[in-house]
């Protein structure tokens, strides 16, 4: 990844985010689709399994910055957003990717 990437990425990064949640945003800003179910099914199994794992970690607070992240690097951030809207896009989005990677590697899924 070059400088250029780093900082476009590191721009949409909150500030206070943990480790795990900045680790999941680097995830997603490295997949290349990440609501492409087949594209999903081509990542490799150690790669699926170490966010599977990531995963388990992660804490409301986590959720809710990995969704303002995916919202303002995306574009698709509003003014109404809200901790709650942030939390939701995070949280859901984090379940699809888990979900395609558990069908994946045919493991169970960790609700929080």
């Amino acid at each position: 990844m070059n400088h250029t990437n780093d900082q476009e990425f590191l721009q949409h990064v909150p500030e206070d985010s943990t480790l795990a949640a900045r680790s999941l945003m680097a995830v997603f800003w490295n997949i290349k689709s990440f609501t492409d179910r087949d594209y999903l099914l081509t990542v490799p199994d150690e790669v699926a399994l170490a966010i599977f794992e990531l995963n388990k970690q992660l804490t409301p607070k986590d959720f809710q910055d990995v969704g303002e992240y995916l919202a303002k690097a995306s574009g698709l951030d509003s003014p109404t957003d809200t901790p709650v809207t942030y939390h939701r896009i995070g949280l859901t989005t984090t379940k699809m990717l888990i979900e395609t990677f558990q069908q994946k590697l045919k493991t169970t899924f960790t609700k929080h």
